[in-house]
């Protein structure tokens, strides 16, 4: 007995080893019989993992644990033949209060007492499991997103080459070298020879040999400071002539302000060129036709006025009164068209002379006009009210002549009421623009004829009333038009007159 018992003592420590490191373990564990999946050992960390009570544990078998609807895998895995070890998983397990969870299984076949055991260590892997899933979940959602964006980005594209194709003009991009990316098809169909002959620098190829040097550069120095570019030259057509082209371009900033590529236009500007080319020969003829006709006109009216004078001088005790009433007609008609030449030259000059813009004080302007008007009729008397701080964008030249004929007329129209009181105002309108008006207290007009008021040589009045030529609102019209403005008359019968024209502010 003795010796049986020291044979059996390795033993008995070994198990009891074994028991230690099965209950001590962190891990949850079991031992279950692989013929009849009871559960025959579990450790702490497994029954609270698990929510049963050991003797709980030990009453049930592997299926209690498992959903129902898995007992059929579990019988194709567990009870058939295995390695001695293995993993598998993940399986679905289910804990005493019903929750499931996702384990990986650790587990080891062996002998214990004669029979098969299998020693299981479950793994808890649900966590794992969700966030494998959710970032399944995530990708897909991911991807069909990146799907429906290429998808948009692609019909942004076509849209964007379909629109840059249609522009009749040459739509470029160039990136941050200077190197084009990318043209429209109106290069191909204007300039073009073959395929991509525009990329990089090849568009420089196409440039009229005395325009390279200086394009080149143009465009080097406006690369190096990433600034605007805007230049004009001749680029050869397909139809083997050059053609005039006026070019601007503008960097594109991206969100953080720095600049990303160059987007350009370069329009065909030949045919203006050559419209402007026969404006500027036809004004020139108009300028040699309008001094001809003015010598050709003023000498005859030189001599008519000369000889009725000297006629007068000379026999004045030989004509009678209807005689002498003959001569003054005689000079006041070659007067009237001398001052009538004097208009027509002036309304020329204001339709071919250039205009030069900037910020005009009318008020202050409206002022010296009055004064010096008054010097000229500084018997009858009259009032003028002029709105302070007026300011207007124009030519102040061809303003002051505006305000020259309009305040001119107010002052001629109300030279027979005791008083001429006349107003020059201003009326702000939406935007940049302003409606300036000059009104009187005259003759006034007909509102039936207010549309014809500004058309050359119209009239109103007859000159034995009130004296002119019926061309100051033609001239008012023209500079006010130059502006990019409008002309507008309202007004009654004996009841006086308004003038308005409008000219942007700013």
């Amino acid at each position: 007995m003795t010796e049986g018992k020291q044979t059996n003592a390795p033993l008995v420590a070994g198990e009891e080893h074994f028991r230690q490191l099965f209950e001590s373990n962190p891990m949850p564990l079991w031992v279950h019989d692989l013929d009849t999946l009871r559960f025959l050992e579990v450790n702490d960390v497994a029954c609270a993992s698990y929510g049963y009570s050991r003797q709980e544990f030990l009453a049930m078998s592997i299926r209690d644990i498992r959903p129902p609807e898995d007992h059929a895998q579990l019988e194709q895995t567990i009870l058939r033949d295995g390695p001695a070890n293995q993993r598998s998983g993940p399986w679905r397990h289910l804990r005493k209060n019903g929750s499931a969870i996702m384990v990986e299984i650790n587990s080891q076949d062996v002998l214990m007492h004669g029979r098969r055991v299998r020693i299981v260590c479950p793994i808890d892997v649900t966590e794992k499991i969700y966030a494998q899933e959710e970032i399944r979940r995530m990708n897909l959602v991911l991807e069909r997103k990146v799907e429906m964006r290429t998808r948009e980005l692609s019909g942004s594209l076509a849209l964007q080459q379909s629109l840059f194709d249609n522009v009749p003009e040459i739509v470029w991009l160039a990136n941050l070298d200077g190197l084009f990316t990318f043209v429209n098809r109106t290069w191909s169909e204007k300039i073009g020879t073959a395929a991509n002959d525009w990329k990089d620098h090849g568009w420089a190829e196409k440039l009229h040999p005395e325009d390279l040097d200086r394009v080149t550069q143009e465009w080097r120095d406006a690369v190096a400071a990433k600034d605007s570019f805007e230049t004009a030259y001749r680029i050869l057509h397909r139809d083997g002539g050059y053609h005039d082209y006026q070019v601007t371009a503008r960097k594109v900033v991206g969100p953080g302000a720095d600049p990303i590529c160059w987007v350009g236009i370069c329009g065909d500007v030949t045919e203006s060129r050559r419209r402007e080319d026969a404006l500027r020969y036809a004004n020139q003829e108009l300028e040699a036709f309008s001094s001809s006709v003015s010598h050709d006109l003023r000498a005859p009216l030189r001599t008519i006025a000369g000889f009725s004078e000297r006629l007068e001088l000379e026999s004045a005790d030989r004509l009678d009164e209807q005689n002498r009433r003959y001569l003054e007609r005689i000079r006041t008609g070659a007067a009237n068209m001398n001052e009538l030449i004097d208009d027509l030259l002036s309304l020329a000059r204001v339709t071919r002379g250039g205009v030069s813009m900037g910020k005009v004080d009318l008020s202050e302007l409206a002022r010296l006009v009055f004064k010096e008007l008054r010097q000229q009729q500084p018997d009858h008397p009259a009032e003028i009210v002029i709105q302070e701080n007026m300011t207007a964008i124009g030519d102040a030249h061809l303003l002051r002549v505006v305000l020259v004929n309009l305040i001119g007329n107010a002052l001629k129209f109300s030279g027979k009421r005791d008083v001429s009181r006349i107003e020059v105002g201003e009326i702000v309108q939406p935007g940049d623009t302003s409606m300036f008006f000059v009104r009187d207290n005259g003759a006034g007009f007909d509102p039936a004829y207010a549309g014809k008021m500004f058309g050359i040589f119209q009239r109103l009045h007859s000159v034995k009333e009130f004296p002119g030529t019926g061309i100051g609102l033609a001239t008012v019209q023209r500079i006010v038009h130059r502006h990019g403005g409008h002309v507008s008359a309202e007004g009654a019968v004996d009841q006086g007159a308004k003038f308005c024209f409008s000219l942007r502010r700013e």
